[in-house]
C-alpha cells in the first residue's frame, strides 16, 4: 500500500488512506472538518463531526488489541504466581570430583542467568564458567524459564562454558 502525504495536511491524507477516502456524511477527506477525521478514528460523535460509520475498522481494531492484552496480562499474572521445583546436576569435572546436585524453586518469571546464579551458589562453584542444559540444549541466559520448556519437577544439567 502506498500512500502519498501531502505538506498542506498529512492527517487528512492519512485518514483518506485509511479510510478509503470517505468521511461521515459520505463527502471526501480534501477539505473536511477536522472534527469528521477525529470521529473517524474514534468512532465516536463530536459536536458538528456527525456520527462516525458503525463498522469503524479501527474500533474493531482496538477491540480485537484490548481483548488481546487481557489475555495476555492474564497468563502473565499466572506465571507470576507459578513456581516450579526443579532438580540441578552437576557431573563430575574430573575423575576424583564427585557430582553435584540441589533442588530449589524457581519463579516461571525467572531468568535462566539468575538461576544459574543461585545454583552456582548452592553447589558451591561461584568461580567456574557454567551453563544450564535441558533435554540436551543450551538455555539461553536473558530468556525466562517457563519458555524453555521446563516442568515442574524437571532436571537441569549444569554444564562448563564450551
Amino acid at each position: 500500500v502506498t500512500m502519498h502525504l501531502s505538506a498542506r495536511n498529512p492527517l487528512q491524507d492519512l485518514v483518506s488512506a485509511l479510510t478509503g477516502g470517505t468521511v461521515p456524511g459520505g463527502g471526501q477527506t480534501q477539505g473536511t472538518n477536522p472534527l469528521d477525521l477525529f470521529s473517524v478514528l474514534t468512532g465516536g460523535t463530536v459536536p458538528g463531526g456527525g456520527q462516525a460509520p458503525s463498522a469503524n475498522p479501527f474500533a474493531v481494531l482496538t477491540e480485537q488489541m484490548s481483548s488481546a492484552m487481557a489475555e495476555i496480562n492474564a497468563i502473565q499474572e499466572s506465571l507470576a504466581e507459578a513456581d516450579y521445583s526443579l532438580k540441578f546436576v552437576m557431573p563430575a569435572q574430573k575423575s576424583r570430583e564427585k557430582e553435584k546436585r540441589c533442588s530449589m524453586k524457581v519463579a516461571a518469571t525467572a531468568m535462566v542467568n539468575d538461576v544459574l546464579d543461585m545454583v552456582k551458589l548452592e553447589l558451591n562453584v561461584e568461580s567456574k564458567r557454567l551453563a544450564l542444559e535441558f533435554a540436551g540444549q543450551a538455555l539461553p541466559a536473558h530468556a525466562q524459564i517457563h519458555i524453555c520448556g521446563l516442568s515442574d519437577g524437571d532436571t537441569v544439567m549444569v554444564v562448563p562454558v564450551a
